[in-house]
């Protein structure tokens, strides 16, 4: 008789864990993303997304799909990374996939391109950040 009302309730007892899951596992990989990944210069800085949250609220702000990798950051698939200014780090500007130590993609709002200011911050952070990376045998 209450298979419908016990189907959703067991269904949203499974999305929790599930999404918990992904919580541990998503903080389990930051402190991995903080030792690689930092850089900062005077106009923009890369922030690191603590929560799963960051990455839906970074999609919604930026109009794009990046709150939809939660479970691929999660596994170690992918990595995303916030492009900010450096005098506002809450501002969002633009966000990057990392995969297998390359730059898989970078985009602002509504999957726009890159301004040639973040574009050059970008090929600068490859260069020190990524580049170092492979030097070091990471």
């Amino acid at each position: 008789r209450n298979l419908p009302r016990r189907h959703e309730s067991l269904t949203r007892q499974i999305e929790f864990r599930e999404s918990e899951e992904e919580r541990k596992r998503f903080a389990a990989r930051r402190p991995l993303w903080e030792a690689q990944y930092r850089y900062q210069e005077e106009t923009y800085s890369i922030v690191i997304p603590k929560t799963p949250q960051d990455l839906i609220d970074e999609g919604k702000a930026l109009n794009h799909c990046v709150g939809n990798y939660v479970k691929i950051v999660a596994s170690g698939t992918t990595d995303i990374l916030f492009i900010r200014p450096t005098k506002n780090l809450e501002a969002h500007l633009a966000t990057m996939e990392i995969r297998n130590g390359r730059i898989m993609q970078a985009r602002t709002e509504n999957n726009g391109r890159l301004p040639e200011d973040v574009k050059a911050f970008v090929k600068r952070f490859r260069e020190a950040v990524l580049e170092g990376l492979k030097y070091k045998g990471r």
